[in-house]
């Protein structure tokens, strides 16, 4: 490369991961990136922030080496600027490019990418000079959110009847220390420290809304053996209302994480591999019609090991639906597989990109448009992808047009991560109920993921720790 100039253009409302993701792949090819930025007179009502914040966060990023403001035109500008690269979005490929006609007759070439799609890509944050209460505090400005509100939700949680349906987990942590490598296999050899075990699964996330002051009832199902004797004795614990089907036809699922020094060493999973029998989705289906009637929120939080499929939550989907009855739900991918778009007519559901992409068989979007195909498929009315220190973004359709934000994570140096997306889905979906605001949802449910990545294992998250960090915010 000798001088190379790459150009990017856009109305940049919110800065979000997937514009981090093209600036980098942008930087990658050429030498100097210039940001083309739409003035509020051009951008019209495709924005509602205006010019000056906008061009004031992308002065935040480093990976920028200038900023234009395209006052008149697009043709004007980059007449002006005489890029080597303009750089797209994958999603502009098969669409009409008005840079095209403008470059004709150029050596400036139009390059589509959707950035890094690697899914395990990590974003420098020294490209973000913001910190997080500067985002934190323009966040609030533009959704017009303060303290006063966001206790207001909270204190309310107490009225709310919640009913959370989903695979039931026992998380298991094993400390262990490395004494030395085994001359006969040439494998480290660990000795035991200590362990520790957990609810985890649905079961966790009933007893976070339990500690918030909901009313909560479990359904679920679980083997007839002695993990299923502990998670019964530690839902009475967290004061938590169960109808839990046992039957000896499955396991009791648990996890089990040896770690040294907070990082894993090896995660062994005792899992149930059977399918959800009709007698069995019938049983919890019964139970969940004597349960409709007294309920303002049903929670899905499915692990993806036999305790739903399809045809029951469709089932239960449309009961909520007849008697308005509020859903949020979340389909975990990760050793296993699962399809969060089998959640359909949804007010909330809180899948990570992976999931994301893995249910739309879409590893190339921008996430804009990812999350757009999604809200499609889905037709849920609130999306929140979580995309762990890096944060979430959050898509919200008002039955006529869609808004996006994003939120960058409250907790940089965590002390283990499992557990987040479980926290983040009962602080939303509660406040959700609550309030109807998308925006202050997904702050309180970003903060309670905060709070519980802090910690060793999933221990429910109390109403007074929720306040004391709203508190100190």
């Amino acid at each position: 490369m000798s001088n190379k100039i790459s150009f990017i253009s856009g109305n940049f409302n919110v800065i979000h991961n997937g514009h981090i993701r093209l600036f980098k792949f942008a930087k990658s090819i050429s030498d100097k990136l210039i940001i083309g930025l739409y003035c509020d007179k051009l951008a019209s009502e495709s924005v509602y922030i205006n010019q000056n914040l906008r061009l004031e966060a992308l002065r935040e990023i480093n990976l920028i080496d200038k900023i234009v403001i395209i006052k008149k035109n697009l043709k004007s500008t980059l007449i002006q600027i005489n890029p080597d690269l303009i750089v797209k979005g994958l999603e502009f490929q098969n669409e009409d490019n008005e840079e095209l006609e403008i470059i004709k007759g150029t050596k400036c070439q139009l390059v589509f990418s959707s950035g890094e799609v690697d899914l395990s890509l990590e974003i420098n944050k020294n490209n973000l000079k913001n910190n997080n209460k500067i985002v934190l505090n323009d966040y609030f400005n533009r959704h017009n959110i303060n303290k006063t509100q966001i206790n207001s939700v909270i204190n309310k949680f107490k009225n709310l009847k919640v009913l959370v349906i989903g695979d039931l987990i026992i998380d298991e942590f094993i400390e262990c220390n490395p004494i030395g490598m085994s001359k006969e296999t040439n494998s480290i050899v660990y000795s035991f420290y200590k362990q520790n075990k957990y609810l985890g699964g649905a079961g966790i996330v009933a007893a976070h809304a339990s500690a918030l002051g909901c009313k909560v009832h479990l359904l679920s199902s679980c083997g007839k053996d002695e993990n299923g004797s502990f998670i019964n004795e530690k839902l009475k614990k967290y004061h938590v209302k169960s109808e839990i089907i046992k039957t000896g036809m499955i396991n009791t699922v648990k996890k089990t994480r040896f770690y040294n020094d907070n990082h894993s060493v090896f995660r062994l999973n005792y899992l149930n591999n059977k399918l959800l029998s009709r007698n069995l989705s019938d049983k919890i289906f019964n139970k969940f019609e004597k349960l409709s009637n007294n309920i303002d929120l049903v929670i899905f939080s499915d692990f993806n090991y036999g305790c739903l499929d399809k045809n029951l939550t469709k089932r239960i989907s449309d009961i909520c639906l007849k008697k308005n009855i509020m859903i949020s739900a979340d389909s975990q991918t990760s050793s296993q597989y699962g399809d969060i778009s089998q959640y359909q007519n949804c007010d909330l559901i809180t899948p990570t990109e992976l999931e994301a992409r893995s249910s739309l068989n879409d590893s190339q979007s921008g996430l804009i448009i990812l999350l757009e195909k999604l809200r499609k498929q889905t037709k849920a009315k609130n999306i929140i992808l979580t995309q762990g220190k890096d944060g979430l973004i959050i898509h919200h359709f008002d039955n006529k047009n869609y808004y996006n934000d994003a939120l960058s994570s409250l907790n940089l140096n965590p002390l283990n991560t499992s557990g987040a997306g479980d926290a983040l889905l009962v602080g939303a979906s509660c406040a959700l109920k609550i309030s109807g605001d998308i925006w202050l949802s997904a702050f309180i449910g970003n903060l309670m993921s905060a709070i519980q990545i802090s910690r060793e294992g999933n221990t429910p998250i109390q109403f007074n720790e929720l306040s004391d960090k709203i508190r100190n915010i």
